[in-house]
């Protein structure tokens, strides 16, 4: 115990912090989103707008308890469990002292923001541990075998039906262990071991899919949707010159005077049909079809202009805005005040009834955020201090290059498949919808386990030149 006594202690405050939450804001936190995923959990269906593998994997077997509290608290577990996931790694696989591994596991354990998104009833915190789980198995073993192969891709599968930013982790894992330590062939089979494991899931769930909706895809609802929202910023249709079905999604407005692509989808500068909200009747298979023709077009013939774009919102991820807060980080900040209810959220995204699903999950209690003081204000006042800021990130993404640059001839070394999965991450939402400060948590366990890596890389380095008499200036 004295040997892990950093961790222990970094790991019973975390627990702490968790708990303070629960108190504060009893049972859960609320958001637009599961009104989608709370019906798939009492009556299991593939929701048109997104994957609901959140809904089968977590709510659904957790609904025998009716207690949506018990549900957050499974949730915080799992942030727990993802801390304990990479301390044992760095610990046991890679023999780091107690305290290095400690720092890495650390936000993952104490950050603010990982701690409110785990507390909201959303797919994030099922997302995290799927993510961890598989980067853990995959990086135990030199050269991963084949029963860790299709653990992975059975792990990497579920988060994929989870949330569809999961999707290109595969590639990620896949090209880790092209360049493993082991003959061609071994490692042909290794990859094609791994692909057939994740593609089961994600197959079987758009056959599923396919049954009930009559599209062979994961959602046939936002897709689309998301996708021309993204290229309305720079489309200029008069090079693009789309076909007379597509034309409505081109804007008048000229490009250097256009908003975000979240305006042009959620809104007041939406263009209808995409205005409406995401149960309404403009949101279909038809509709989300042709916004993606368009955004292809647009993808196509202004694939520079395309390009710029991506890398500016990807660049949202490192900017310092508003404090210690990126653009939109205020959204996943502990509330100063009484949430909404789930009547007015329900309201507010005009879902009519859907509401009472919450009532029924929640086995016939109110399932509305409580606010309580003074525990609210604890976490206030925390969440000032202990988040991960855009600079730190930005330089734990930055030592973690570094350092597989200098294990280039080892191809990358350990840290090149944490490093690559978190960028894929990063690079995959704003390709293809927006930038979201959602999003870049899940990151922050892959970046600070490469940078971790990385630095010990960089010491080995250092230390077999310095043994071989050369200066390491």
């Amino acid at each position: 115990m004295r040997q892990h006594s950093p961790f222990l202690i970094v790991l019973g405050l975390a627990a702490l912090l968790r708990l303070v939450t629960m108190i504060a804001y009893f049972p859960a936190f609320w958001y637009s989103d599961s009104f989608g995923y709370l019906p798939p959990a009492l009556s299991p269906y593939p929701f048109a707008a997104r994957p609901v593998g959140y809904s089968l994997l977590l709510l659904w077997p957790l609904r025998i308890i009716h207690s949506v509290a018990g549900v957050a608290v499974v949730q915080h577990v799992f942030g727990l469990l993802a801390g304990i996931l990479i301390y044992v790694l760095l610990r046991l696989r890679f023999q780091f002292a107690s305290w290095t591994a400690t720092l890495a596991a650390a936000p993952v354990l104490l950050s603010a923001y990982e701690i409110q998104l785990e507390h909201f009833m959303l797919s994030d915190a099922l997302f995290l541990i799927l993510s961890v789980a598989a980067l853990v198995i995959a990086l135990w073993r030199q050269a991963p075998s084949i029963l860790a192969c299709i653990a992975v891709g059975l792990l990497l599968g579920a988060a994929a039906i989870t949330r569809t930013e999961g999707l290109p982790m595969i590639a990620a894992f896949a090209f880790a262990v092209l360049v493993s330590n082991a003959s061609l062939a071994e490692r042909l089979a290794r990859v094609v071991v791994l692909a057939a494991s994740f593609a089961l899931p994600v197959l079987l769930y758009a056959a599923w899919f396919q049954d009930v909706h009559g599209n062979f895809m994961l959602e046939s609802t936002y897709g689309g949707a998301f996708l021309a929202a993204r290229v309305e910023p720079f489309a200029d249709c008069s090079v693009i010159r789309p076909p007379a079905n597509e034309r409505w999604l081109c804007l008048s407005t000229p490009v250097p005077r256009r908003l975000p692509p979240d305006q042009y989808l959620w809104g007041t500068a939406a263009v209808t049909p995409l205005a409406t909200p995401p149960t309404g009747p403009a949101f279909s298979a038809r509709t989300s079809a042709v916004a993606e023709k368009f955004a292809i077009h647009a993808i196509k013939h202004e694939p520079l202009v395309y390009g710029a774009s991506v890398w500016g919102m990807f660049l949202q991820t490192f900017k310092w805005n508003s404090g210690p807060y990126t653009n939109g980080q205020q959204t996943w900040m502990f509330p100063a005040h009484q949430p909404e209810t789930v009547a007015q959220l329900a309201r507010a995204n005009r879902v009519g009834t859907t509401y009472r699903t919450f009532y029924q999950y929640n086995g016939g209690r109110n399932p509305d955020t409580e606010f309580r003081q003074p525990w609210a204000r604890i976490l206030r006042v925390y969440q000032d201090f202990a988040v991960v800021v855009p600079p730190a990130l930005a330089a734990i993404v930055i030592v973690g290059l570094v350092g597989i640059c200098v294990a280039f001839r080892r191809r990358g070394g350990p840290a090149l498949l944490p490093w690559i999965t978190g960028m894929l991450m990063l690079v995959f939402p704003a390709a293809v919808s927006s930038y979201e400060a959602r999003y870049v948590v899940p990151t922050v366990p892959f970046f600070c386990v490469a940078a971790a890596l990385a630095i010990r890389e960089i010491g080995n380095r250092n230390q077999r030149a310095t043994a071989l008499g050369f200066s390491t200036d």
